[in-house]
């Protein structure tokens, strides 16, 4: 296998890998965005609507936990 072979094989696997590791290394917060939304609309102007409740309940104890870290 010669150099320039194995250039083209890492540089078409690359894109792929970066985007699933970061995929795994960030599952947790992907899968719970995933589950905060309500309604997805098609192509032309495509929209994503959230559970309004569910991102004011995480504003909310994110800041709650933000104060709670700065007391310490």
């Amino acid at each position: 296998m010669d150099a320039e072979l194995v250039v083209k094989i890492v540089s078409t696997l690359a894109w792929p890998l970066t985007v699933i590791l970061v995929v795994v290394m960030l599952r947790e917060q992907i899968a719970g965005i995933l589950m905060r939304i309500r309604e997805v609309e098609g192509p032309g102007d495509f929209k994503i609507r959230l559970d309004q409740a569910a991102i004011k309940k995480l504003i909310e104890n994110g800041q709650q936990a933000k104060c709670h870290f700065h007391r310490k």
